[in-house]
């Protein structure tokens, strides 16, 4: 009986031991799963990060661009503005210079004269 024991509880080591390397194997199996799934993931996030970095170039180089282009705008605007301002200037004297010629200053009388003329 011991025998037929012994043998059954070697039986029943066997078995389980099978138990135990088929589940090794399975784990092993799933374990290189998650490392190919984890190298697949590693891979599209650098491809990710790749395309963000151009991106990121890309506007970089497009705001300086638009930096560029601000700072031309605004010495042409200051241009613009100084123009004008001597415009508004040259236009002012002009209308006063018009006006002038209007009025005729060199027809006018001025008080002492129309005194002299009034009183005989």
């Amino acid at each position: 009986m011991k025998e037929n024991s012994a043998v059954k509880q070697a039986k029943e080591i066997e078995e389980y031991l099978d138990r135990i390397g088929k589940r090794i194997v399975e784990m092993e199996s799933l374990s290189k799963e998650l490392v190919t799934i984890e190298d697949r993931r590693k891979t599209q996030l650098k491809r990710i990060v790749a395309r963000f970095k151009v991106e990121i170039k890309n506007l970089h180089d497009r705001l300086a661009k638009e930096k560029r282009k601000l700072i031309n705008d605004q010495r042409e605007i200051k241009v613009l503005i100084t123009e004008f301002k001597d415009v508004v200037k040259k236009e002012g004297l002009d209308k006063l210079n018009d006006r002038i010629e209007e009025w005729g200053p060199d027809k006018f009388v001025n008080r002492n004269e129309v005194l002299k003329r009034i009183r005989p």
